[in-house]
């Protein structure tokens, strides 16, 4: 799904937000990629997976792009007694 969207994000009105044809357009492409496990994605599914997508990944972009934060894959979100008011105010 992400890799389709984005090689088609030049049909967004804004690079994120598609009209009904383009989700009709991404189900079909989906459904000729299947590997034939689970049941084929309806353009409404298409649609709400990738605004949960988008709303996730602007959470961890907030993350990232926040000063005083670290997060690595070794230590995690590494909480420190430094970082702690940070944290808690982000997830406020």
């Amino acid at each position: 799904l992400i890799t389709y969207i984005s090689s088609q994000q030049a049909k967004g009105s804004d690079g994120i937000n598609f009209d009904k044809t383009f989700w009709v357009a991404t189900a079909a492409e989906l459904a000729e990629k299947s590997t034939g496990t689970g049941p084929a994605k309806s353009p409404d599914a298409c649609q709400q997976k990738w605004a949960q997508l988008h709303k996730m990944f602007k959470v961890i972009n907030k993350v990232v792009h926040t000063s005083g934060i670290a997060y690595t894959h070794e230590s995690r979100a590494n909480i420190t007694a430094e970082s702690e008011t940070i944290w808690s105010d982000l997830i406020k």
